[in-house]
């Protein structure tokens, strides 16, 4: 490699590729925790900040939250992440939501079914589950965030008891029946603690699976109902919850920050407690991918947005495991400039295109 060095280089962290990883409480939207982490970091309306991916009010659990330009890695961790929950449902009941935040609407009194489901093993139930596990047909919910004609699905649902409304439940129906399964796919499904009607799972999923619909799955395969209880996303692909930390950590760990700044540090000290924060990630910890280093020319051309050719003798040493993708610095780690993919490597020389420019 090149060791050719800009000793200009800038030893800043970018404060626009931060990530925190947040707990998520209950009772909180994924949009509640945007909405306090504006406020605890005196973000202004210029400074974009957003989430890697909803996590409904009734579950807690690791919720990424990007800063700037970071928000551009939104789509690769929908496309690679795995995302790891620990979930409890309750079998024999069903709410139209599919978990505990709306009423029951339905219940199975089968007694002699229901007894003979409670004298399952747990050993019995993986056995059976594992029929789940790998490429999954699932329709997504009728209380989600997917559209139709424009409009969440949740919003349909609650036009029907809106009063003054036109929207009736044979229309509900014909909406569902419209939304088409969509492939998923099943890592990792194991039961960990069984009581009749509770059962404890672990799930490790693609983006975009519902669990609470996963349950009622799980509940078919008992041949009776089930609803979802509880919900605890404990990881997302690499990052788990000892990564995360809690709101109201940040809102001490900021507080204390700015009253120990107030005499010494710029005005935008939410920036520098930004930079500063221990707890919060960069980019290029989100993918465990191959890094090269651009210099001088090159480095500015793929700032630009056009793709570079560098000499193949660059890539000797990574290991091609990544579908292609690299993370792209100049000059050295202090200095991210992106993420960028592998194309038409021939003898000598390699073309990197950027994939996104942070």
């Amino acid at each position: 490699m090149n060791s050719n060095t800009n000793t200009n280089t800038s030893n800043k962290v970018k404060i626009s590729s931060k990530i925190l990883v947040i707990d998520k409480p209950i009772g909180l939207s994924s949009f509640d925790v945007i909405r306090k982490l504006k406020k605890i970091l005196h973000l202004n309306r210029k400074d974009k900040i957003g989430h890697f991916g909803t996590l409904d009010p009734f579950a807690s659990g690791i919720l990424l939250v990007g800063i700037g330009s970071s928000l551009k890695l939104n789509q690769f961790v929908h496309k690679l992440f795995t995302k790891t929950y620990l979930a409890e449902g309750t079998l024999g009941i069903k709410t139209a939501s599919g978990d505990n935040t709306n009423p029951i609407i339905e219940e199975d009194f089968n007694h002699q079914k229901l007894s003979k489901i409670s004298a399952l093993s747990i050993e019995e139930l993986n056995q059976l589950y594992s029929s789940l596990v790998g490429d999954y047909l699932q329709r997504p919910p009728l209380y989600s965030a997917q559209k139709y004609n424009g409009l969440p699905l949740y919003k349909w649902a609650r036009m029907t008891t809106v009063e003054g409304s036109t929207t009736t439940e044979d229309d509900i129906k014909e909406i569902m029946e419209s939304k088409k399964e969509q492939k998923r796919y099943i890592k990792k499904l194991r039961v960990v603690n069984y009581s009749f009607p509770k059962i404890t799972f672990e799930v490790e999923v693609s983006s975009g699976t519902y669990v609470r619909t996963l349950f009622e799955d799980m509940a078919q395969k008992l041949n009776t109902i089930g609803t979802l209880t509880a919900l605890r996303r404990t990881a997302i692909a690499h990052i788990d919850l000892s990564n995360a930390v809690k709101l109201e950590e940040i809102s001490e760990s900021s507080l204390s920050f700015k009253q120990s700044c107030e005499q010494s540090c710029e005005q935008d000290d939410s920036r520098i407690f930004l930079k500063e924060y221990s707890k919060a990630i960069n980019s290029d910890d989100l993918f465990f991918l191959p890094k090269i280093y651009l210099q001088d020319r090159k480095a500015y051309l793929y700032k630009n947005g056009n793709q570079v050719k560098i000499d193949n003798e660059m890539l000797c040493d990574l290991v091609d495991n990544s579908d292609g993708f690299i993370w792209v610095y100049e000059n050295d780690d202090s200095n991210l400039l992106g993420l960028g993919k592998r194309e038409n490597t021939l003898d000598y020389y390699t073309t990197i295109i950027p994939v996104v420019c942070l």
